[in-house]
């Protein structure tokens, strides 16, 4: 399950703009959820200025590490 919001404000000589993305994984074989959360946003002034920020909070999985084997259940 993914959800995800966006937002654009335009600004004299600028832009703003913000993404928030958040996401859910039922992991069927280990039992647990994988959950991963994204914000971003974007802030250009005076025309050609930007600033930036991008903040993530994941749990990688081991399916990438293991593929079709079968792992204990506390490994991460």
């Amino acid at each position: 399950m993914t959800a995800s919001i966006m937002y654009n404000r335009p600004l004299h000589n600028g832009n703003w703009t913000s993404t928030a993305v958040w996401d859910e994984r039922d992991l069927s074989r280990t039992i647990r959820f994988l959950t991963a959360m994204l914000s971003n946003r974007q802030f250009r002034f005076r025309t050609r200025n930007y600033t930036w920020t991008r903040i993530e909070k994941c749990r990688p999985s081991n399916e990438l590490i293991l593929g079709e084997k079968s792992a204990s259940p506390n490994f991460r």
